[in-house]
């Protein structure tokens, strides 16, 4: 039993690799900026959700508020989000996205189309389903310990 769990994990471990090493070398492509897959996680949630709080983006995007204000700190300098600060609580900060983070928008769909098709292009609509649902439950289970 052990050899098949770290076979999985294994195996988990080398997608979630290929899957990033693909997405950071688009990145570069697109920009020499130096932006990391936690850059696009941030800026993928600020697309859903403009203005969020930073506390509530670190755990959108499970992170400590530590590494979140650093990633954000980044972003706001290479100009693709702005931080707003409440007008009464300055501990509160807002995130906005900036011109730059909105254009940023379809290159970044782009390479998760992209990165899509080239994950699932031998499996088929039945067997994704069953692939999600079998992650899940390794999750759920994860979460109850």
């Amino acid at each position: 039993m052990i050899t098949i769990i770290n076979n999985i994990l294994h195996l988990i471990s080398s997608i979630r690799l290929k899957c990033n090493d693909n997405i950071l070398s688009e990145l570069k492509a697109y920009t020499d900026e130096n932006l990391h897959i936690s850059h696009g996680m941030i800026l993928n949630t600020l697309y859903n959700n403009d203005g969020i709080i930073m506390s509530d983006l670190a755990k959108q995007i499970q992170r400590n508020k530590s590494t979140t204000t650093t990633l954000v700190k980044k972003l706001a300098k290479l100009g693709y989000i702005e931080i707003r600060k409440i007008e009464n609580d300055d501990r509160v900060k807002l995130l906005y996205l900036t011109k730059k983070g909105k254009d940023f928008k379809n290159f970044y769909l782009n390479i998760s189309e992209n990165l899509t098709t080239t994950i699932f292009k031998n499996i088929t609509k039945d067997e994704q389903d069953q692939l999600m649902l079998l992650l899940n439950k390794i999750n759920d289970s994860l979460d109850e310990k």
